[in-house]
């Protein structure tokens, strides 16, 4: 099966011979036809939408940063332990308010604790541009499959069998369903 996935005056043509329609200019089919460009090979998600938004060879940091340092951290679990103290008397005291007070304190520290840590208590980190790049790039292109579907629902369906997103993106065709894409107009 040959199907067109290009850019000419009018938007995109996608579908196949005889088939086709024009769709309007969406970012996902920039990431889409960047990812047919490369079968089998893992694109990171930061990479793609750099290399889509006109600026190849331009990348987003990489950078990975803690949640919670391990000063705020020791913190936290310093007064986790004060408040165990503290509520231990004042229920030895019968003093309901003032154990109702540390049990909230006690319970909102447990929750920030919980948010920043993960497995084992380890410090949980982020990347903040990378996650912000994997969640636009897997939007996108979700919204691209979308359109196409209303158009050509096999050929959504099968781009939709084929695409993987996350962290790094791929196209891996199917070979039990091969198709020559043309990409350039």
């Amino acid at each position: 099966m040959t199907v067109h996935f290009h850019q000419n005056d009018a938007g995109w043509l996608i579908g196949r011979d005889g088939a086709t329609a024009v769709l309007p200019d969406v970012k996902g089919l920039h990431y889409v036809r960047h990812l047919l460009q490369r079968p089998r090979l893992e694109v990171e998600a930061a990479d793609l939408a750099a290399a889509v938004a006109g600026h190849p060879g331009v990348t987003v940091s990489h950078g990975v940063a803690d949640v919670i340092d391990a000063q705020a951290l020791s913190a936290y679990r310093a007064r986790l332990a004060e408040i165990d103290t503290e509520l231990s008397e004042a229920e030895s005291w019968a003093d309901g308010s003032r154990s109702a007070r540390l049990r909230l304190e006690r319970e909102a520290l447990l929750d920030e604790i919980g948010t920043a840590t993960g497995l084992g208590g380890r410090r949980r980190q982020f990347s903040s541009a990378q996650e912000r790049a994997r969640i636009a790039v897997r939007k996108a292109i979700v919204s691209a499959l979308n359109r196409i579907e209303q158009h050509d629902s096999s050929l959504a369906r099968q781009l939709r069998d084929s695409i993987r997103t996350g962290g790094t993106c791929r196209y891996h065709p199917d070979p039990a369903r091969p198709i020559i894409w043309i990409l350039d107009s």
